[in-house]
């Protein structure tokens, strides 16, 4: 399931809320209705977008919130932002609207390592939260979503591991590369690294 730390997400609503949703609670929508499952599901893998994870996030709760302001993630993405402003040729005028999406002109804000690795944190931690061995299994995941010429190639990468293994290394992401084989080898470079296991579907 995409939530909102992806820009093109359905469900509208963050992490926590599909959770609750998936254990077949009732949640408030975007447009607030009421909406509940007939039957809550058995596990859940939040695969929000590694490529642009929570940056469109940052840009509405950043226009919305002003305790977000606050935080370290709008700090770190406001300070990103500021620093893409002083590249030649960038058009300002997009990037303060909020229309320049994250791929155009390679958002440093999406490539600040931390600003990723602080997303991160929280879907691995969300995700830790909310696994009930027995009752309701919370993998986490992510979606590595390469677009070549327009052309869909996305997987959905699950992690048997928690948080402690899982959180270590940041997603693997189309940022990186669109070449599915350095993809495999990331997840050898994981299990290696860390001794968990990660598979790619």
């Amino acid at each position: 399931l995409h939530t909102n730390l992806s820009g093109d997400a359905v469900f509208r609503l963050g992490p926590d809320e599909a959770y609750r949703f998936a254990r077949g609670e009732e949640v408030t929508t975007t447009s607030g209705q009421q909406a509940k499952m007939n039957r809550p599901l058995d596990f859940l893998v939040i695969a929000d977008h590694g490529n642009n994870m929570g940056a469109q996030l940052a840009r509405e709760w950043g226009k919305l919130d002003p305790e977000y302001r606050k935080t370290k993630t709008w700090k770190l993405w406001a300070a990103a932002r500021d620093e893409l402003l002083k590249t030649p040729g960038v058009d300002t005028n997009r990037l303060l609207k909020g229309s320049l999406w994250p791929g155009d002109l390679k958002d440093v804000a999406i490539r600040d390592p931390a600003f990723r690795q602080t997303i991160w944190e929280g879907v691995t931690a969300g995700a830790d939260r909310e696994n009930t061995p027995g009752q309701f299994t919370a993998f986490i995941g992510y979606e590595w979503t390469s677009m070549v010429r327009g052309n869909n190639l996305h997987r959905v990468v699950v992690y048997r591991d928690d948080a402690d293994k899982a959180g270590q290394m940041p997603p693997f992401s189309s940022l990186d590369s669109l070449d599915p084989e350095d993809l495999w080898q990331f997840l050898e470079e994981y299990e290696a690294e860390t001794g968990g296991d990660i598979m790619a579907i």
